[in-house]
This record gives structure tokens, C-alpha cells and sequence, in this order.
């Protein structure tokens, strides 16, 4: 009787090769993201099996920089602009010392918003105080959008008050401040249009505290206290301090004649260089100091 050999399995040292190939092919799938799998209903999704997976989000880009050309610091103009930068969150940083040369048709006291910080006037998204505050309660982070009655009380502000009170004339200055007052007493008491501060607010309040001409004791009830509650708001008192309008002051350039300093010569010919080069960081401290050795040489920018 002939005995039928009993087929055998296979060996251990094959399962273990086929666990491998297994867990390679697994691998392999989920890298193209199991797009050939079909599921457990025995179909596909459609989609194509060697389809590369999504790429990731982009970060989300930084707050853009804007830059105030031809400021000085007794313009309020430039009082102005700091202000509006800091209530409506916008980054405003000195433009280069190129920036206001390119821009001779300005006149004493006012100043430009530009897009670059050697922006000409092709670079120039606003042109004087009003202007500018306006651009920068649009463009900021908590930007307001278009208000005909902010429109109505910028226009007052430039042809009404500010002429009134740089001309000293008491009924000129009893009228505008009457209408002033009015308007308050016929809305929130605290702010011109609607329950925020508005360029409005910001143009206002920065030429009745900029006044040379008239005591601001003098000024109605409704206007004082209008005053003291703007200027207590903490982003307004930010943007009117020194340290913050300095800040967007050009550089005094080096003056070789009355203060021949060797190491503030070689500082402005590497600010210069840096402006040049790298226009967005033109207000960067190149930071220049002696060499500890000399054999490495007299100065050196630590500018990084």
C-alpha cells in the first residue's frame, strides 16, 4: 500500500521573510496614503493610488510694516501717525534718511505713509496727518471700515478747529469749540462717531492738545472731559509719549565739523551701507564698537 506524503507547511525561516514583506507593503501603503486600499466594502474612493498627501498649512504671515517718511517731533503730523499706529495696531517704523529726499513736494511739518522704507512717491500710500491717520484706521488690525460722518469731522478738524486755534482769534476759537461741543453732548460724550475711537477721535484730540495759542482750561466742559477720557486710554497715551515719536524720528546725520567722533563715523557709514542693502531693517543699530585686538583690525559691526 503506498503511503501519500503529507504536503508540509512553510518553514519558520519563511514566515518570518513573508511577516516582513508584510509590514514593507504596509508601510509603503500608508505612505501613499492608502489610496489603493478599497476599504472593507470592497471599493474605492476614487482617488489616485500613488497621490502624494497634502501639503501643510503655510504659516500665517506676520503684521505687515508701513513707514512714516519726513517726520519731525513737534509736528502733529507726526503725533498724528504714532497715535493711529498704536490704537489701530499697526507696525509704523522710521523711513530711511532716502526716503524723505525722495519727497520734496512736502512741506514743513507733514509727513508720508509708505509701503517701503525707501518708498518714493510711488511707494507713498498717504500724504499728510489726516490722510495718514485714515489710512491707518483701515489697514490696522482692528481696522474700521469707511464712515462718511468720520469723513465729516476730519474735514471739520482741518478747516475749522486747526485754523481756530493756530489763529488765536476768540470767536473763531468760541465757535469752533462750540460745535465741537455740541456734537459730544448730541452723541456718546466720549468719542465723535459711535462707541470706539476713530481717526477722527485721533486727528480732534491731537490738535487740541498740540494748541499753542489757547489755554485748554478755557476749553467747554464736554471738551475737557472728552480730552482727559481719550488721552487715559492706554493706546492713546502710548502713541503720544516721547520714547514712541522718537522712535519714528529720522537719525541726526553725523556731524563731522562740530563732533569729529571716529566711531560715530564709521557707525553712520554702516547704517548707511545697511539702509542700502537692506532697506526693511534701514532703522537697524549696526552696532559698532572697537576691536578687543587689534591685529583683527580698529572697528567692527556686530549688526546681525
Amino acid at each position: 500500500m503506498a503511503d501519500t506524503a503529507e504536503k508540509k507547511g512553510p518553514s519558520k525561516k519563511e514566515l518570518k521573510k513573508l511577516a516582513k514583506k508584510a509590514e514593507k507593503d504596509a508601510k509603503k501603503a500608508a505612505a501613499k496614503g492608502g489610496a489603493g486600499a478599497g476599504g472593507g466594502n470592497g471599493g474605492g474612493d476614487g482617488s489616485k493610488a500613488g497621490s502624494a498627501p497634502p501639503a501643510p498649512a503655510a504659516a500665517p504671515a506676520g503684521p505687515r510694516t508701513y513707514y512714516l517718511a519726513h517726520a519731525t517731533s513737534t509736528s502733529p503730523c507726526t503725533a498724528k501717525a504714532s497715535v493711529a499706529a498704536s490704537i489701530f495696531g499697526v507696525v509704523v517704523k522710521r523711513a530711511s534718511a532716502s526716503a524723505s529726499t525722495a519727497l520734496p513736494f512736502l512741506h514743513d511739518g507733514s509727513a508720508a505713509l509708505l509701503d517701503s522704507a525707501t518708498g518714493g512717491p510711488s511707494g507713498g500710500l498717504a500724504f499728510g496727518g489726516n490722510a495718514i491717520v485714515k489710512a491707518l484706521s483701515m489697514l490696522g488690525e482692528k481696522g474700521q471700515a469707511y464712515s462718511p460722518a468720520v469723513d465729516d469731522w476730519l474735514e471739520y478738524e482741518r478747516t475749522v478747529l486747526r485754523p481756530a486755534l493756530k489763529g488765536g482769534n476768540a470767536k473763531k476759537v468760541a465757535a469752533a469749540l462750540t460745535t465741537l461741543a455740541d456734537g459730544l453732548s448730541s452723541g456718546s460724550g466720549t468719542h465723535l462717531v459711535g462707541n470706539s475711537t476713530t481717526a477722527a477721535d485721533v486727528a480732534v484730540v491731537v490738535t487740541l492738545l498740540r494748541s499753542e495759542n489757547v489755554d485748554p482750561t478755557t476749553f467747554p466742559p464736554e471738551v475737557q472731559s472728552y480730552l482727559a477720557t481719550q488721552t487715559s486710554h492706554p493706546s492713546f497715551a502710548a502713541g503720544l509719549s516721547a520714547s514712541a515719536i522718537s522712535a519714528l524720528l529720522p537719525p541726526p546725520p553725523f556731524d563731522y565739523v562740530t563732533d569729529p567722533s571716529q566711531l560715530k563715523a564709521v557707525t553712520a557709514v554702516f547704517s548707511t551701507a545697511i539702509a542700502t542693502a537692506f532697506p526693511e531693517y534701514g532703522d537697524a543699530d549696526p552696532v559698532v564698537q572697537r576691536c578687543g585686538n587689534t591685529k583683527h583690525g580698529d572697528y567692527q559691526c556686530n549688526a546681525a
